[in-house]
């Protein structure tokens, strides 16, 4: 189910691309759009953190697979710059943290503990690993056919993951009594620093994903697919050959070592050519890889059972409401150049590695 999700997500990585070149957008416009999506998951993780835990997290699954068929099906009908894009940008958004949210959720409740990281790892490769399928299949269509094809491909995979996440039976849930509601799990040590350290990491995500294309296409590049096929090998490299080095080495351990890989990867996109797209794109897959489940795998220990759910959105939510920096980073890219950019989110996320280590002990 979610790698059929995953795929037609996956899809509108091209998205700035489609936007640069078909519609003549430039960086302010690719970021206004882009930043849609996570503008829209952030408003929407309170209702869907405060459902997780009482609604069905299958359910869940179904209504953002449902979303993100009709968000990719209403691109076909997009030919500028406006109000729509950034609409059916802004519905992509919420299938995502309500697909995402829950079904992390179930993932770690189906996984031992003592494998905890290695499952949410296993989880997150079904969608990471359409980032390099998606792109690579979708451009070369694009190409010959155009974008309508890509867009309609894009809501049979939606479509495709809405009649999956039907046949999943959810099995019942383990209580440890009720939990806090979403604000007092949002004010409790030490979710505020992991909800900052989560925004960061949702800027510098953003950033790589949304600027590495046009900037490649400025430098001369004419496919950018390939960014995000190296990116891919990269994290499944680590999900399916390394994942369940995290939990022996330990979650706090290999969270604080992978930061800072991705603070320095980011920053050094500063430097992207052609010939460095596929390098960056594996080096930011790898860090990548491991930060995922080694962060969420933390999160999840330091918090009662019953709250998973909502704490899941709380991080899901402050991940998207880091991207929104891709807005004003964007604007400053069309002044000063691309570089700038990835220097600032690479610094910020170095910052946020910083916050870390002092406010969650090991």
């Amino acid at each position: 189910m979610q790698c059929a999700f995953g795929f037609s997500l996956s899809v509108f990585l091209l998205l700035p691309k489609y936007l640069a070149v078909n519609l003549g957008a430039g960086a302010f416009d690719i970021g206004l759009v882009a930043t849609m999506f996570n503008l829209a998951a952030l408003l929407c993780f309170p209702l869907v953190g405060q459902r997780i835990d009482h609604a069905g997290r299958v359910r869940l699954v179904t209504v953002g697979a449902a979303l993100m068929t009709v968000g990719a099906l209403g691109y076909v009908a997009v030919d500028r710059v406006g109000p729509l894009a950034a609409v059916l940008r802004a519905v992509h958004g919420i299938a995502w943290v309500t697909t995402f949210s829950a079904g992390t959720a179930l993932a770690a409740e189906l996984a031992p503990p003592e494998r905890l990281a290695q499952v949410v790892g296993l989880y997150g490769t079904a969608n990471v690993a359409m980032n390099a399928i998606a792109p690579a299949i979708a451009e070369p269509i694009a190409d010959r056919f155009g974008y309508r094809w890509v867009f309609v491909i894009a809501a049979a995979a939606g479509l495709a993951s809405l009649l999956l996440g039907r046949r999943i039976r959810e099995p019942p849930r383990h209580q440890d009594g009720a939990s806090a509601d979403l604000w007092t799990l949002l004010r409790r040590p030490p979710m505020p620093a992991l909800a900052a350290v989560a925004a960061v990491t949702g800027t510098s995500f953003g950033v790589m994903f949304t600027y590495s294309g046009p900037f490649a296409l400025a430098r001369g590049s004419q496919r950018i697919s390939g960014f995000f096929v190296a990116f891919t090998i990269g994290a499944l490299l680590v999900r399916l050959v390394l994942g369940r080095f995290i939990d022996r080495i330990g979650k706090h351990r290999m969270t604080m070592v992978s930061l800072a890989l991705y603070a320095m990867v980011v920053a050094a996109t500063a430097t992207l050519t052609p010939a460095r797209l596929g390098g960056l794109g594996f080096a930011f897959g790898f860090a990548h890889g491991f930060f995922f489940p080694s962060f969420v795998g933390l999160l999840i220990e330091r918090c009662e059972r019953s709250a998973r759910g909502k704490t899941l959105a709380i991080i899901n939510g402050a991940t998207s409401a880091g991207a929104l920096a891709v807005i004003p980073l964007g604007l400053l890219a069309e002044r000063v150049g691309y570089p700038s950019v990835f220097i600032i989110a690479g610094v910020a996320t170095l910052a946020a590695l910083g916050l870390l280590m002092r406010a969650v002990p090991r």
